[in-house]
């Protein structure tokens, strides 16, 4: 995928497996807390509809996901700017 003339696509793989690398060292507990304790619980916090990408991958992801996963409770909130 082309950019302004420039290939997009290595930065894009390179992120996606940062991320991948990321996810999986919460799984593995090799990221912990600033305590040393796993991570139990995470927080999405949107703004309008920001959270329905998380909330619908998480939903749709959650019987792979979360029967190898420490994560115990997801959680997510949003709030709702006013139209003017």
């Amino acid at each position: 995928m082309l950019v302004d003339g420039v290939d997009v696509m290595p930065d894009v793989r390179e992120v996606l497996a940062d991320m991948g690398d990321f996810a999986e060292g919460i799984r593995s507990g090799d990221i912990a807390s600033a305590s040393g304790a796993p991570f139990t619980d995470v927080i999405n916090i949107g703004i309008g509809g920001s959270d329905l990408g998380p909330v619908m991958t998480t939903l749709a992801l959650a019987p792979i996901t979360m029967a190898r996963a420490c994560i115990t409770s997801p959680t997510w909130t949003a709030r709702i700017l006013p139209t003017r």
